[in-house]
């Protein structure tokens, strides 16, 4: 039997990671003095304040918002679909189903995101996907780091993979932007306590054989559609039996996360969870 291990963090760090966590809380402070920050939201110079990755979400992005553009960044609260993650407009009662998952579930378990798709959300998105703007890969991956403590704080998730992209796509791009945010859990992890990550990082495992159009643009049937076939397990062997997470920047009609997890499931794999940094309300 396969004991799993709790993502809680632990009581406690060492005393020389607390040194070093100080020292550069330091740095950071004056450096900041020295040289305002551009905010990536909407481009005036400003000064950031101090981060920490125990505090909210919005705390992760201080050195790349101005506070104007934090006060407009949305988190996703509860009460929301227990399934797809959507939000409900009335902020009183308990989670329950949306229309459309009560109409046709979706085959993964469940979708988490971090924020609402907007300004200046959604400029910080686009920033790292078309703008290169790589440096923002480490501060929203360690959003979405946080997010899966709170939300999966019991683990049970053996494996996180990020949705692929075409080989040609992304050579033309140089990165995928959901594997950039991912790398950077190894060493934030550690800031929770963690030695290792308490669960496999896998890339080459689920891939994109097919090049499909852009999904901007399409309707949820077209969609469907577009993404139908489009991925392929090249090694079933490490999902079988496995729990997975997903992870992706967005998340629009789920039809590009529904065709990865039904490819997963054919594969072997017991469940599969979605985390995104944002999404489409």
């Amino acid at each position: 039997m396969r004991i799993r291990q709790s993502l809680k963090p632990p009581n406690g760090v060492g005393q020389a990671a607390g040194l070093g966590k100080f020292i550069r809380k330091g740095l950071k402070q004056t450096l900041g003095l020295l040289y305002p920050a551009c905010c990536a939201g909407c481009g005036r110079n400003f000064r950031p304040a101090p981060a920490d990755i125990r505090n909210c979400f919005l705390k992760r992005l201080g050195d790349h918002l101005c506070p104007e553009c934090m006060s407009k960044a949305e988190p996703i609260k509860p009460p929301w679909c227990s399934i797809c993650g959507l939000p409900f407009t009335a902020k009183v009662g308990p989670d329950h189903l949306c229309g459309g998952c009560i109409r046709k579930p979706p085959v993964y378990a469940r979708a988490r995101a971090v924020f609402v798709f907007q300004d200046p959300v959604r400029r910080l998105i686009h920033g790292l996907k078309y703008a290169g703007q790589v440096n923002l890969a480490k501060p929203l991956g360690e959003i979405l780091l946080q997010c899966l403590f709170q939300y999966w704080p019991d683990n049970g998730i053996d494996l996180v993979m990020p949705v692929p992209l075409y080989p040609a796509k992304e050579r033309r791009r140089t990165f995928n932007q959901a594997w950039l945010m991912l790398r950077s859990w190894k060493a934030a992890i550690r800031e929770f306590g963690f030695a290792d990550p308490p669960f496999g990082l896998q890339k080459q495992v689920l891939v994109r054989r097919r090049d499909t159009d852009s999904q901007a643009g399409l309707n949820r049937e077209q969609r469907r559609k577009n993404i139908r076939r489009a991925f392929e397990v090249v090694r079933p062997e490490l999902v079988e039996g496995k729990n997975i997470l997903l992870v992706d920047d967005v998340l629009t009609t789920g039809a590009t996360a529904e065709a990865c997890s039904r490819t997963l499931l054919h594969s072997g794999a017991r469940q599969v969870d979605v985390l995104v940094l944002a999404k489409v309300v």
